[in-house]
């Protein structure tokens, strides 16, 4: 995600969810609304305009310029597109085949394709993300359960390439090879033939002038060489460069951008920090940019935490998917029958949402004109009130005296844990900044120990600080697997997360701070844990099963078993559930706070035949020469 989006998987340097997708985890900007988009509500009428543009793509060259047209895809519930990440979907290169993740708990991947009423499931695809198709349009490529993988649209079973899970980025060169952004032990870019086999070093990060991680390869028209990103820490500083496919070296562009997206007529395509869309003429040979860059598209939705999530995916051919709408709920108490209690009446875009130890507050993250912010909603008196105003946060918890609130941000290039009176008036501290991911933060019970999801390499890691030495930061799990959802138990003596080391995610138990002692808590995969306040019960959601696990910690950790809660748990409306659970457990247990979906019009736009707007754009501008 698992594909919820962003929080996509892992980010930087591992970009999980948020994505959703996605990520991140994080919290998914708010989508922005393309100019009049013409909305096509019958799936028929979809399929038919799909199939007329893929006719005039496939001719384009000689025929009349085409005005561009654009469309909102619609379908039924069933197979309704949800937030994916690190792209909304992906396109093949003639425009005629739209590849994304249907809203279900458990996402696959779905295709609707020209000549076709509505879309059909790409076998095998649970749970997978960051689709992009081959060169010639015939198979799809995909990451899933820490590999890569590709199918064919025929129902055929996919195949797996080579491992990987990094969730920052993948091309399919005219060379039939596959080369990914920073995952697994390359912090560069790394190849490998489609044909599968092992991933090989193609470049490697610069680290004397503070280079960190290659992201999104984007390979170039006559395969000789790959577009990408330098990751240095953070959105406002990542740079284009350009490497040849044939020794690995590589250049810089002098330009920023977070995200290549194609290379079109010899235009460079690609993304800003601030969402801008550019667009410059681009020097393969000579590995550089001539011309001033231009924009040539609307901005577009970026996940602020994260390292080039966004809502656009442009194909090889010139055709683009983006997004419009998002996801609205109301906070609301859930019983253990399945009644619902709303505690908010007027439905918002939440992200998270706390309560605090008192259960007279609830701290919540939401969503406003693509600004994350953290907000105290006063159960007694009925009141919202903003906190923040960064614009950035991507996780809020509670201390355990409920005076203050943690959050993770992104601030001032860095990305920072900060620690803010609940009631606000006075400045935050800063408790701990690091050079990558983080996005979020816990405190243990007692108030001296923190904990952090990060992604220092490619995949997310669980570290964690002294409240003392909050800069200090010490790695509790870190391995080829993403550890992250982290809780501490309410005596602070143990962890719950979970991990995905097995090949998918299941929720495990391990002691704190030395994680030695472990144990597996769910059977057939699990994940969003949270913990009973007397700690002998660990809740986690399995499917759309909540379950309650009977933990006992002395004289040993001890599983006695599981209890089925709620058979049939209605997805929390929250961007992503990635990094943390959906919901959480009132002090007698009789019921949970979540968010209840009030509205989801989250939709994607296509445009089949992009590339003729854009080259409106460029001729507008004096051909960029």
């Amino acid at each position: 995600m698992k594909a919820r989006l962003n929080l996509a998987t892992a980010p930087v340097e591992g970009n999980r969810r948020f994505a959703v997708g996605a990520a991140t985890a994080a919290v998914v900007a708010a989508r922005n609304r393309l100019r009049d988009p013409v909305f096509i509500g019958l799936g028929a009428l979809v399929v038919a305009c799909l199939a007329l543009v893929a006719a005039l793509v496939a001719t384009r060259k000689g025929a009349p310029v085409l005005p561009p047209i654009q469309f909102i895809v619609t379908t039924l519930d069933s197979t309704k597109p949800v937030a994916s990440f690190p792209w909304p979907a992906a396109i093949s290169p003639d425009g005629g085949t739209v590849v994304y993740s249907v809203a279900q708990k458990t996402a696959s991947l779905y295709a609707l394709r020209t000549g076709e009423l509505v879309p059909r499931p790409v076998l095998g695809t649970a749970n997978a993300y960051q689709p992009y198709f081959s060169p010639d349009g015939r198979w799809l490529a995909f990451e899933m359960g820490s590999k890569e993988w590709k199918a064919r649209l025929d129902g055929s079973a996919p195949v797996a390439i080579t491992d990987a899970g990094g969730a920052n980025g993948g091309t399919w060169t005219t060379g039939n090879e596959i080369v990914l952004g920073s995952q697994g032990t390359f912090t560069g870019l790394s190849r490998v033939s489609a044909a599968g086999g092992t991933a090989v070093a193609l470049t490697r990060p610069d680290t004397a002038k503070g280079e960190r991680n290659h992201l999104w390869p984007l390979a170039t028209p006559d395969g000789k060489a790959i577009v990408f990103v330098i990751w240095k820490g953070s959105l406002a500083n990542a740079q284009l460069a350009v490497a040849s496919l044939g020794d690995g070296k590589y250049a810089g562009l002098g330009i920023e951008g977070i995200r290549p997206l194609a290379v079109l007529d010899g235009m460079l395509v690609y993304v800003k920090a601030d969402g801008s869309v550019m667009a410059v003429r681009l020097d393969v040979a000579g590995k550089r940019v001539r011309g001033v860059p231009i924009p040539v598209h609307d901005p577009i939705a970026v996940v602020s935490g994260l390292n080039g999530n966004s809502e656009i995916y442009v194909s090889q051919g010139g055709a683009m998917v983006t997004s419009v709408g998002g996801s609205s709920g109301r906070l609301a108490w859930l019983t253990r029958a399945g009644h619902a209690t709303v505690i908010t009446p007027a439905p918002a875009e939440y992200a998270l949402a706390r309560l605090s130890p008192d259960e007279r507050r609830i701290a919540v993250l939401m969503n406003e004109n693509r600004q994350s912010d953290v907000w105290i909603y006063d159960l007694g008196g009925g009141t919202m009130s903003r906190l923040t105003t960064v614009g950035t946060v991507t996780s809020v918890d509670w201390t355990p005296d409920g005076s203050r609130v943690v959050y993770t941000a992104a601030v001032q290039g860095g990305n920072d844990a900060f620690l803010q009176v609940a009631s606000g008036g006075v400045p935050p501290e800063r408790l701990g900044e690091v050079p990558y991911a983080m996005v979020g933060a816990t405190m243990a019970s007692n108030g001296k120990s923190l904990l952090f999801d990060v992604s220092p390499q490619s995949f997310w890691q669980l570290a964690w600080a002294s409240r003392d030495s909050s800069q200090v930061i010490h790695t509790y799990l870190a391995a080829a697997a993403n550890f992250h959802a982290a809780t501490f138990s309410p005596d602070g003596k143990w962890v719950a997360l979970v991990s995905d080391e097995s090949g998918q995610d299941e929720v495990y138990v391990r002691s704190f701070p030395d994680p030695s002692v472990k144990m597996q808590i769910s059977a057939a995969g699990g994940e969003e844990p949270t913990w009973s306040r007397d700690g002998h019960r660990l809740y986690y959601v399995t499917g759309t099963t909540l379950l309650a696990a009977r933990i006992t910690t002395a004289p040993a950790l001890t599983l006695a078993g599981r209890d089925t809660v709620l058979p049939n748990l209605q997805q929390p409306a929250f961007a992503d559930v990635y990094f943390y659970a959906g919901y959480q457990v009132s002090r007698d247990a009789s019921r949970f706070l979540t968010a209840l979906p009030d509205q989801n019009d989250y939709r994607l736009v296509v445009a089949p035949n992009w590339i003729t707007e854009l080259r409106r754009k460029v001729a507008e501008a004096g051909g960029q020469k």
